[in-house]
């Protein structure tokens, strides 16, 4: 029981998530086109619309609020997740078969809360804060979700994977447009996904 726990502690990762989009121009001026423009897309500050609209898909692990504020980028909360991931238990001398890596995402539109940042070829690039409370380097995978299935699966593209180093990590992810235009419609993309290394446990704590 003691070796389970430590496996599944070194997996928890505190993450304050800053997405900024920059625009390659504005709508609104003819005169500010060449402009880009930084959008804030989630600071964890608020349940809606940051906690409310993230998707936590099956065999995830865990998302809470973080007000500790070593885990704080700015303000006075984040999203602290726990990913675990789904897997299977072979019978003796207990081998774990990983299968579904844990994974989130965010609707990159919503009509409730009036934004649409779905149209992917505006976007230069998206930037993000995240911490990694462990001592030794994790990884994250960012990419985009090209079609939502079901509330249970989506189609995903291959994403880009980042080494997260103990502490504070800025991330710049830049999307690949001659992939997008050839998996989806680029003009309409449903989502942006964040995905975790899996751990073969189900001890959240």
């Amino acid at each position: 029981m003691m070796k389970m726990r430590k496996i599944a502690s070194l997996l928890l990762i505190a993450v304050s998530l800053t997405t900024t989009m920059t625009f390659a121009g504005c709508k609104k001026e003819k005169t500010e086109e060449s402009k880009p423009q930084t959008v804030m897309f989630a600071d964890f500050e608020q349940w809606s619309p940051d906690f409310q609209l993230m998707r936590v898909m099956s065999n995830f692990g865990a998302v809470s609020v973080n007000e500790d504020a070593e885990f704080v980028h700015g303000g006075k909360a984040s999203a602290k997740l726990q990913p675990l991931g789904g897997y299977r238990v072979s019978q003796a001398p207990y081998k774990y078969k990983q299968s579904d890596p844990p994974y989130v995402y965010f609707p990159l539109s919503s009509a409730n809360f009036e934004y649409d940042h779905s149209n992917v070829a505006k976007i230069e690039k998206i930037r993000l804060h995240l911490y990694n409370a462990q001592s030794e380097q994790k990884t994250v995978k960012i990419g985009f979700v090209a079609q939502i299935v079901n509330i249970e699966e989506t189609a995903r593209t291959a994403g880009t994977e980042f080494a997260l180093k103990p502490g504070w990590n800025e991330i710049n992810y830049f999307p690949d447009y001659a992939l997008l235009n050839v998996l989806c419609d680029m003009h309409d993309v449903p989502g942006l996904y964040l995905e975790f290394e899996k751990t073969a446990s189900r001890d959240i704590a």
